[in-house]
């Protein structure tokens, strides 16, 4: 996965090689005990270590995602991912990758938190999942337990993230990029430049966009830059997904991912 350095984007860099890959012939569910796949996206609800409860940094939630071959890590300031395994209840996962976004120094040791208990096998339990690394226990509930699917209508959506490809960025501090859409088929758009309209037809995996327009303000900073791509991403049929508060809408090669308000 490669990831910009930090203008309008992050730079990918190696965090730490955790696990050699074991069972390429076999893939990653090699001897899994039954009641033990950890496939799907995850909220860490609880955190215990040397026998005390730990809670996570004040505003942060841990979000943990198991697809067939890669685990995805976010715990409240950059996005780290990288392959893994499993025989038995043994976990093992690297190397590992991470965006390089600056946060403030609670956050930071979060994310280096987090990377370190994957440093070594993990042993995962199952009812409810559990993930155990020296005498820390993650306890993780699924995420449409904790965050139901936010309906698409009657939210307003805040842009936090832009995907071109494999690149990923995060929209930068200052910028304010919005969609709302209402019963009616209305749709309301902030590009983080200029404020527009127009209509949309949505079914069950697309979206149809018409009628289009916006004020026509020109922005030459970071604004100008979000306003293009937003710009040329809602505009004819293009797809989406809900994923409880998160809607991901995408044309192409371009992904805008939004957060609800």
């Amino acid at each position: 996965m490669k990831l910009l350095p930090r203008t309008s984007s992050y730079a990918v860099l190696p965090a730490v090689v955790l696990a050699l890959l074991l069972f390429a012939a076999c893939g990653s569910y090699q001897g899994m005990t039954p009641g033990t796949d950890p496939v799907g996206s995850w909220v860490v609800t609880s955190i215990v270590e040397a026998g005390e409860v730990k809670e996570p940094v004040d505003g942060t939630e841990i979000g943990i995602e198991f697809t067939d071959d890669e685990v995805r890590l976010q715990a409240g300031c950059n996005s780290i991912s990288g392959r893994w395994t499993l025989s038995g209840d043994e976990l093992n996962a690297g190397p590992m990758m991470q965006t390089e976004m600056g946060c403030d120094p609670p956050r930071m040791e979060q994310d280096a938190w987090l990377v370190r208990f994957f440093g070594a096998p993990v042993t995962i339990g199952a009812d409810p999942l559990t993930l155990t690394s020296g005498d820390t226990t993650l306890t993780l509930t699924p995420r449409g337990t904790v965050h139901p699917d936010r309906d698409f209508t009657g939210v307003t959506w805040h842009l936090d993230t832009i995907i071109e490809g494999e690149l990923a960025s995060s929209v930068p501090a200052g910028v304010e990029a919005t969609l709302a859409l209402d019963e009616d088929g209305n749709v309301s758009t902030h590009d983080g430049c200029n404020g527009g309209s127009g209509t949309a037809t949505v079914s069950a995996d697309t979206i149809t966009f018409s009628g289009m327009m916006s004020t026509l303000m020109g922005c030459m900073d970071a604004r100008g830059e979000v306003s293009t791509t937003y710009r040329s991403v809602l505009t004819g049929t293009v797809t989406w997904q809900i994923s409880g508060d998160r809607l991901k809408i995408t044309n192409g090669e371009r992904t805008l991912g939004f957060v609800a308000g």
